[in-house]
């Protein structure tokens, strides 16, 4: 239903999960990441709810907005590891290294296959449920399949733009968090 560009949604979400994993410390390891996930999800869709207002409010296009605040977010976040946030006496742009317990463990030992698939997975799952198997879903798929018969069946089309919006854009900025945490242990 909400097709548009995620991109700005992964970086916000890679960016705050980079700061929730070198700001909060003293969590145990399973506290520590779950927090990780929740501050990257509502990153990203506060970041999509954006896009999801300019739509539903005056009817701009959502793919458009959401090009464009890609480039928001990509400088905003390149302003923020190249200047306040970048990681002290380090020589590139990229934050501090976030902490041991914001790591996703690694699955197999000799690769770099991480709980992160675990969590794609089980993100995957929860989606399929919702979309296939709620009234919610239906909804949803009815109202982007035909935005005029759900409205005429009575369901609130700007509502269901709205939930899809935070959905989609939170699932990305968790997308951006598992990169950081699971690979690269820092924003670059």
């Amino acid at each position: 239903f909400f097709n548009a560009g995620t991109e700005g949604q992964f970086y916000v979400g890679a960016f705050t999960g980079a700061l929730a994993g070198i700001y909060i410390t003293g969590l145990p390891p399973v506290l520590h990441i779950i927090v990780v996930l929740l501050v990257s999800f509502l990153a990203g869709a506060l970041w999509a709810l954006i896009a999801g207002v300019l739509k539903v409010s005056l009817g701009v296009s959502e793919i458009i907005n959401t090009i464009m605040l890609v480039y928001v977010a990509n400088l905003l976040v390149d302003h923020c590891i190249d200047g306040p946030l970048a990681e002290p006496g380090g020589v590139i742009s990229q934050t501090a290294a976030i902490a041991d317990s914001a790591r996703l463990p690694i699955i197999v030992n000799g690769t770099r296959l991480h709980f992160g698939f675990i969590i794609a997975l089980l993100i995957t799952a929860l989606v399929y449920f919702i979309i296939w198997r709620t009234s919610l879903g239906y909804q949803l798929r009815m109202a982007g399949l035909n935005p005029e018969a759900a409205r005429f069946a009575g369901m609130d089309n700007k509502a269901l733009v709205l939930i899809s919006v935070l959905v989609s854009g939170g699932i990305a900025g968790i997308g951006g968090s598992i990169e950081t945490m699971g690979s690269l242990y820092r924003l670059s």
